[in-house]
């Protein structure tokens, strides 16, 4: 079966990406994960993730992770906070961040940390 960290892991990375994918930026500030019953390896799994609440810098994503050949059976429940941090903890949490020439280029919206270019 697959360790419940890599549960975790996924469920953080989906999460966030639900949030990205709606527009709202953020930082994880809380995951909680509810297992239901193992992940088997080598097997499809179905994972979905849904803005929940938003409100002001702070968003409430939830996910779960389910069988592919089961997708009602839901096998990992999460909830995730996620928050935009304030402008000044933006600069100190992202101010020295450079793309791959060196120039400074700190993430003006989610993907932009790793980005080559100025869109």
């Amino acid at each position: 079966f697959v360790h419940g960290g890599m549960s975790a892991l996924f469920m953080d990375q989906l999460l966030g990406s639900a949030a990205a994918a709606a527009g709202l930026w953020g930082m994880t500030a809380h995951l909680e994960l509810d297992y239901r019953g193992p992940l088997p390896l080598e097997t499809r799994l179905v994972m979905r993730a849904r803005v929940a609440e938003q409100s002001g810098r702070k968003s409430l994503i939830t996910g779960t992770i389910a069988r592919g050949d089961d997708p009602g059976t839901v096998l990992v429940e999460a909830r995730g906070v996620f928050v935009l941090p304030r402008p000044e903890k933006s600069q100190a949490y992202f101010g020295a961040i450079t793309d791959a020439s060196g120039q400074h280029s700190p993430p003006r919206r989610p993907g932009d940390a790793t980005a080559l270019e100025n869109p």
